[in-house]
C-alpha cells in the first residue's frame, strides 16, 4: 500500500480514538525526523504523547505508527493519557 494511503488511513483510525496525528515538516530528506511522525492528544492539541526522541523531534515511521495504533493494550493506555 503506497505510504500516503497508509498516512490517511492512519490519520482517521487515530482521530476515531480521540487522537492526532503530526507529520514532521522538514523538507530535508538527511534530516533525522524526515517523513516522521508524532501522535498528539485531539482532546489537549499541546498534549504530546508518543513520537519525540530526547531532542523532541518526531520519531515514528509510518511503520512504528502502524504497530502502535494496531497494539489494543498500546492504545488503551495512551487514550487514558490523553484526556
Amino acid at each position: 500500500m503506497e505510504d500516503k494511503v497508509r498516512e490517511n488511513k492512519l490519520r482517521r483510525k487515530a482521530e476515531r480514538i480521540g487522537l492526532r496525528i503530526e507529520k514532521s515538516r522538514v523538507r530535508d530528506e538527511m534530516a533525522p525526523d524526515y517523513g516522521k511522525f508524532w501522535i498528539l492528544s485531539d482532546y489537549n492539541r499541546s498534549n504530546l504523547l508518543d513520537g519525540y526522541d530526547q531532542n523532541g523531534k518526531h520519531c515514528l515511521t509510518i511503520d512504528d505508527l502502524e504497530d502502535r495504533l494496531n497494539d489494543a493494550e498500546y492504545v488503551r493506555k495512551i487514550t487514558a493519557r490523553a484526556h
